[in-house]
């Protein structure tokens, strides 16, 4: 049975443009409604796998998962009807997932009906597209009754496992255009009662606004905060300067989504709100879940939600620790549009593998980012950002923001915001020091602007990259066929 959620969604965006008092009303309403009405009845199943705890069934349940996503693949999606024989005299399911060719954004784009079930099931279709930093979202289906629930169910579980019952409000600062602000009427957040969110503006993000965030902390006293690293940073960052414990004693727990998480980021936000920061990785794809545990920051791969390969950009496993490997997937529980042995388009860097945690969970080192977040050097070699983000930053106190801009290789530009004017020296220092990190294969070039421009979801760009990163990576141009 589907449930309330799909049947409903068309009106969220009418709901949250609604004034206050009629979201308090409908919305407490709702909100009584339970889980299983308003996710569907495969919501508790769902849930059920998320809680498993034992590493042998979790990776049972995946393998599981696995052939069912194979089968329906062979059977019904023409891309891969053609490897059906070979399906039926696997054994091994992971090895015969090997066999398969991997697939990108690119080529869904291409041909994407060659990737959608020709079976019944396509009547429970449900259109979704990629957002971020992508210049041209792709647009994919995912199966009515299953892509909700399923998410609803794994995130209640993600905090489960880190010892978050869910209860108390939540501070979001997650994109959301929040309507009506008016600082003098005292609406200076949007109260969402279903999901009990207190929502703040990522368009409001100056140091003369940060005493009303901080007083929106102060105010709802919310047990946990779910954030884009980049719009929480700069509060913390005031917080820093401006202490008050009565706006953050509250808070248990935050959640960073969407972005990459820095170093120093992170160490503020700890030291900042005295609680566990926790970085979780999805996408809109629905093909893999993973996030950092309290005291690790490794990131932590669900078994049960999707499948992981660690690849070149030839398609070789990669399994040396520090190797930088890019992130491919296999999702699960969809039906209409499985995506098989995708490239997310994002990097990893391996873990020991001599070093995993129980539950049986896939672990890395850290994720360096999408494709596009990488610096071209002088003599065509990538760099992450995620090196660059947290060069030397503790010693330039007097930042607010930073963007990156690259449009040939071997020039980077860094584009800061600051309060008071920037020294010439200061730059000099600056670009000194991320030469320095760029093994001087970058000609570092330091600007100062008023602000920098988010994306229409609310979320940061951390480098304008007008480069085409995959020349300088040149993989094979693969679709699916037999």
């Amino acid at each position: 049975m589907r449930g309330l959620e799909d049947k409903l969604h068309v009106l969220v965006q009418a709901y949250l443009s609604s004034p206050q008092w009629v979201k308090s009303t409908v919305g407490r309403l709702y909100s009584v409604i339970p889980e299983r009405v308003r996710y569907g009845s495969l919501y508790g199943s769902f849930a059920e796998q998320a809680r498993i705890r034992d590493p042998s069934s979790v990776r049972q349940l995946q393998r599981h998962k696995l052939r069912e996503t194979l089968d329906v693949a062979t059977r019904f999606v023409p891309a891969y009807q053609s490897y059906r024989h070979r399906f039926e005299a696997a054994e091994d399911i992971e090895a015969f997932l090997r066999l398969l060719p991997l697939t990108d954004k690119r080529t869904l784009r291409r041909d994407r009906q060659a990737c959608v079930t020709t079976s019944e099931r396509k009547q429970a279709a449900l259109v979704m597209r990629t957002g971020g930093s992508l210049a041209v979202p792709l647009e994919f289906f995912v199966e009515k009754g299953h892509s909700r629930p399923r998410e609803a169910a794994f995130m209640q579980a993600m905090r489960e496992s880190l010892g978050d019952d869910g209860s108390g409000l939540t501070f979001a600062l997650r994109g959301r255009n929040v309507r009506g602000l008016d600082q003098v009427a005292g609406r200076w957040v949007m109260v969402e009662p279903i999901k009990r969110l207190v929502m703040a503006s990522t368009d409001h993000l100056k140091p003369e606004y940060m005493p009303l965030y901080a007083g929106s902390l102060r105010r709802w006293r919310p047990r946990r905060i779910e954030a884009f690293p980049s719009a929480i940073y700069p509060v913390a960052k005031w917080l820093h300067e401006n202490p008050q414990d009565d706006a953050v004693s509250s808070v248990k727990f935050v959640y960073l989504f969407s972005e990459n998480v820095y170093d120093y980021q992170r160490r503020l936000l700890e030291a900042v709100f005295r609680c566990p920061v926790i970085n979780h990785y999805g996408a809109s794809e629905r093909v893999l879940f993973a996030h950092s545990q309290p005291n690790d920051p490794r990131m932590h791969f669900w078994p049960q939600y999707g499948y992981l390969e660690l690849l070149d950009d030839r398609g070789a496993p990669v399994t040396a620790p520090g190797a930088l490997a890019q992130i491919v997937g296999t999702s699960f529980d969809n039906s209409v549009m499985p995506f098989i042995r995708y490239r997310t388009d994002d990097y990893a860097v391996v873990a020991d593998s001599a070093d995993q945690p129980d539950r049986g969970f896939d672990v890395v080192e850290r994720i360096e980012g999408r494709l596009q977040e990488f610096v071209v050097t002088d003599d065509g070699r990538l760099i992450s950002v995620c090196t660059l983000g947290s060069a030397h930053f503790s010693e330039f106190g007097r930042v607010d923001d930073l963007q990156y801009f690259q449009e040939s290789p071997g020039e980077l530009v860094i584009r800061l915001v600051a309060g008071t004017k920037l020294t010439e020296d200061y730059c000099r220092e600056l670009a000194g020091a991320l030469r320095e990190k760029l093994q001087n294969s970058c000609r570092v070039t330091v600007v100062q602007v008023p602000s920098i421009e988010r994306t229409s979801s609310g979320k940061k760009i951390m480098i304008e990259q007008r480069l085409n990163i995959s020349r300088y990576l040149d993989p094979p141009d693969q679709m699916p066929s037999g």
